[in-house]
C-alpha cells in the first residue's frame, strides 16, 4: 500500500483503459460509474453520452500529442507533470480527497451538510486543485477550481468554521469516528444557521 501511495502505475493503465474504452462508446462495463450508474449518467442517445466519448477521444489525443512532443524535442518532464502525474503523489491525494465527506450525513440536499471544506498552504491547495473548498465546489459546480477560494470568502458566513490544514482536519474526522465506534449510526451535524434545516441542532 504503501508503494501505491508513493508510485502508483495501475492508476495510470486503469485510466487509460477506461478512456479508451469510453472513447469506443462503451458505458456500464467499469469505471468510476461501474455498471447502471454509468447508463443512468450515460443513456443511450444522449447528449450526454456524445460529450463523454468526445472528451475521451480529445484526452487520448491531447496525452498523445503531448508524449510525442516530448520525445521529440526531448522534453522529459512535460509528460510526468501532466501524462503520468497520476502515478505519483497518492498519499497527498489520499489525505486531501478522504476527508471530503468522511462522517458527514448521507441523503442531504444541502450541500453543507455532506461536504466538508477546510483550508491548506497555497502549494498544497494548488497540488489539490483547491478541492479542499468542498461545499463550494458541490454548491457550484461549474466554477473554476481556482476560484473556489473567492467564492469561500463569499459565502464563509453562511458555513460552519472549518479547519485549518491536514492534521486538524484529520483530528475532527478522528473524533467523529471515535464516537462511531460506540454509536454506528452517528453522523456529524456541522453547527451553524441553516434554514429550513427543522430541528437539527444550532
Amino acid at each position: 500500500m504503501l508503494a501505491y501511495g508513493l508510485i502508483n502505475p495501475k492508476a495510470l493503465f486503469a485510466g487509460v483503459k477506461d478512456a479508451i474504452r469510453v472513447s469506443r462508446g462503451q458505458f456500464g462495463s467499469g469505471g468510476p460509474f461501474r455498471g447502471d450508474w454509468e447508463l443512468k449518467l450515460f443513456p443511450e442517445g444522449s447528449p450526454e453520452r456524445k460529450a463523454a466519448v468526445n472528451w475521451a477521444r480529445t484526452m487520448l489525443a491531447g496525452h498523445g500529442l503531448i508524449i510525442a512532443f516530448s520525445i521529440y524535442f526531448h522534453l522529459w518532464l512535460l509528460p510526468v507533470l501532466t501524462t503520468f502525474n497520476g502515478c505519483y503523489g497518492g498519499w497527498l491525494q489520499g489525505l486531501c480527497n478522504n476527508t471530503q465527506h468522511i462522517g458527514l450525513q448521507d441523503d442531504v440536499s444541502d450541500f453543507r451538510l455532506c461536504c466538508r471544506t477546510f483550508t491548506l498552504n497555497p502549494f498544497a491547495q494548488f497540488l489539490y486543485w483547491h478541492m479542499n473548498y468542498h461545499i463550494e465546489h458541490h454548491m457550484f459546480a461549474a466554477i473554476p477550481c481556482y476560484k473556489l477560494g473567492r467564492l469561500h470568502q463569499l459565502i464563509k458566513h453562511d458555513l460552519a468554521p472549518c479547519p485549518h490544514g491536514i492534521i486538524a482536519t484529520w483530528k475532527e474526522i478522528a473524533a467523529i469516528q471515535a464516537i462511531q465506534e460506540t454509536n454506528p449510526d452517528y453522523q456529524h451535524v456541522f453547527r451553524y444557521p441553516m434554514p429550513n434545516a427543522g430541528n437539527l441542532p444550532r
